[in-house]
């Protein structure tokens, strides 16, 4: 008897040189995983009558699969999903009937692991994948056996974290732009007054003033950074959100207008009066409503 293979004869493969083997879970070593690289070709072992299910990325479609051997390979896809095995195919052999003659009868060839070794090559939505397709047989086949391999992307999310990264430093410099531009506004009050207790002068502004919605204060450069309260009218400190402001760093952009604020670092601490708010009820001898401080007037030129 003689079988016609010569359909097969097209698929010899070429060695290969950056061939990915999966990484086998530890829980189940037919369940594995690959680490996703655009020049590598990732092996997958089918076995006779199983089905393979390969997983690529979130939001990945799956477009287009070919194989040097469709023939024998059945392929179905599903959106980031793509499901194989391996199939027979339809031959021929030449049989001797009973005249003596020589007749050619159709037959179906079973998958075997020397004929139905091809490559695949599966295009997907943002992706160029390649594989090898590989039959196993016997025990060590059936724990080589690919039921499901999921692509893993972990180049590409370092990738992403650091567009992510720089998405939100971008942001950030948005907002501390826009919060400059505020500040670019020409002031419309100076009339600030500070208030500057004992051994304090190392948090005291040298320049106050507001243009309408924010309240500004520039320190010396070597001043820290105290923190700043508003004075409610029953005398209850609010902590304030501050920016700094990008083109002149020495100046504190407090977000908002009040009467009165204090700032506080330590046993330190300055109150900040805005006469240009409203009048307010002060100590007649001091000049200040903080108590054991010295009033000190500030104007556009500091001190």
């Amino acid at each position: 008897m003689k079988i016609s293979f010569w359909w097969l004869s097209s698929f010899v493969l070429t060695p290969c040189f950056a061939l990915d083997i999966p990484v086998q879970s530890p829980l189940d070593s037919n369940i594995q995983y690959s680490d996703y690289q655009a020049n590598n070709v990732v092996e997958i072992t089918a076995y006779i009558g199983m089905a393979t299910h390969i997983v690529f990325d979130k939001g990945e479609k799956v477009e287009l699969v070919r194989s040097g051997f469709s023939e024998g390979w059945e392929f179905e896809q599903s959106a980031n999903h793509l499901f194989l095995k391996a199939r027979s195919i339809a031959g021929t052999e030449i049989v001797i009937d009973r005249s003596g003659q020589e007749v050619t009868q159709e037959i179906s060839i079973p998958p075997n692991i020397k004929d139905w070794k091809t490559n695949l090559i599966v295009v997907t939505s943002k992706r160029n994948y390649s594989f090898l397709l590989s039959l196993a047989s016997g025990e060590k086949g059936r724990r080589q056996n690919t039921y499901r391999l999921s692509f893993q992307y972990p180049t590409e999310k370092v990738v992403q974290d650091k567009v992510a990264a720089t998405k939100a430093i971008e942001k950030e410099k948005l907002v501390k732009a826009k919060v400059a531009a505020v500040s670019a506004i020409e002031a419309k009050n100076w009339k600030y007054v500070q208030q500057v207790g004992k051994d304090s002068r190392n948090i005291a502004p040298y320049r106050a003033w507001d243009n309408g919605r924010f309240t500004y204060l520039s320190f010396k450069k070597n001043s820290e950074i105290p923190a700043i309260f508003m004075v409610s009218e029953t005398g209850q400190e609010t902590l304030v959100n501050i920016n700094i402001d990008i083109n002149h760093p020495d100046t504190v952009i407090i977000q908002r207008i009040a009467k009165q604020f204090v700032l506080r670092l330590d046993d330190s601490v300055v109150g900040i009066t805005n006469q240009g708010f409203n009048t307010l009820s002060v100590d007649n001898a001091t000049g200040t409503t903080i108590n054991n401080v010295v009033r000190e007037v500030k104007g556009p030129n500091g001190l």
